[in-house]
C-alpha cells in the first residue's frame, strides 16, 4: 500500500510540476499577446525587433494591403512562437516591455524538466530518473507565481506610462 500511494505522488507531482509550467507558458504567451494586440505602439516594437519581419520584403504596391493586415499578421505570428522557449522570449519582453527577467535558470530546469516528464516518462535523455519532490514542485509553484506577479506589475505600469505619453502627444 505504501508503494502504491507512494507511486500515485510521483504521478501527480510530474503532472502538478507539468502543469505549473503550462501555466506559466499560458500566462507569458496570453500577457505579451493581448497588450501586443491592443497597443499599436508596442505592436511596432514587437514587429520592429523581430527578425522574423526584418527579413520580409514587401513590394510598394502592397504596402496598403500589407497595412490593413498587420495585426492579424502580427498575431498569428505571436500565436505560432511557442512561449516555453525562455531563451526567445526574454528578449521579446525586454524589446517591447523593457522587462528583464533576469536569472531564470529554474525557469529554463523546470521546461527541461516538464519536457522529460511530458515525452519521456519522467526519465531524461540517458535513462535517469528526473527528481520531482513535493518540495520541488512547491518551490517552482512560488517562483513561477513571483515571476508572473512581477511581470504582470511591471507591464502594467510600463502599458499605463505608454498611456499617458499618447496623451501627451
Amino acid at each position: 500500500l505504501l508503494c502504491f500511494t507512494k507511486r500515485i505522488l510521483i504521478r501527480r507531482s510530474l503532472s502538478y510540476a507539468y502543469h505549473v509550467v503550462a501555466a506559466v507558458e499560458s500566462y507569458l504567451a496570453s500577457t505579451f499577446i493581448s497588450h501586443i494586440i491592443n497597443t499599436p505602439d508596442l505592436m511596432q516594437k514587437a514587429i520592429e525587433s523581430d527578425p522574423h519581419f526584418n527579413n520580409q520584403k514587401i513590394p510598394i504596391s502592397d504596402i496598403f494591403k500589407t497595412l490593413d493586415s498587420i495585426k492579424e499578421t502580427c498575431v498569428k505570428r505571436l500565436k505560432d512562437i511557442i512561449f516555453h522557449q525562455i531563451k526567445l522570449v526574454k528578449p521579446m519582453y525586454k524589446s517591447v516591455f523593457n522587462y528583464d527577467f533576469g536569472d531564470v535558470k529554474w525557469l529554463f530546469q523546470a521546461v527541461e524538466t516538464r519536457h522529460h516528464c511530458a515525452h519521456r516518462a519522467g526519465f531524461d535523455k540517458d535513462g535517469n530518473k528526473v527528481d520531482v519532490t513535493i518540495e520541488s514542485i512547491l518551490n517552482l509553484t512560488q517562483k513561477s507565481r513571483d515571476l508572473c506577479y512581477q511581470i504582470e506589475n511591471h507591464v502594467q505600469q510600463f502599458s499605463d506610462s505608454q498611456s499617458d505619453k499618447i496623451k501627451e502627444d
